[in-house]
C-alpha cells in the first residue's frame, strides 16, 4: 500500500519517471545498480532488513530519499 501511495503522490510531478520498484531485499540490491535510479526512494523499514543495511551492501550509492509508512 506504501507503495501505490508513493506513486499516487509522485503522479503530479510529471518531471518524475518511475523507472521501477521493488518489493524488498531480494530485489532491491540488484534493481538499484541496473536502474541507477537518480534520486531513488527507499524505505526505511523493509521486510527483511532497514534501508540503511541495503545501502551498506551497495558498491555505488545513489542518492536517496528515504521513506515510511509509519510516524516513527
Amino acid at each position: 500500500m506504501a507503495r501505490l501511495e508513493l506513486r499516487r503522490l509522485l503522479a503530479g510531478h510529471h518531471e518524475v519517471e518511475i523507472a521501477g520498484e521493488a518489493r524488498g531485499e531480494e530485489e532491491v540490491p540488484a534493481l538499484i545498480p541496473k536502474l541507477a535510479p537518480d534520486p531513488g526512494f527507499l524505505d526505511v523499514q523493509m521486510p527483511g532488513m532497514s534501508g540503511f543495511d541495503l545501502l551498506e551492501r551497495l558498491e555505488d550509492l545513489p542518492q536517496v530519499i528515504f521513506t515510511t509508512a509509519y510516524d516513527e
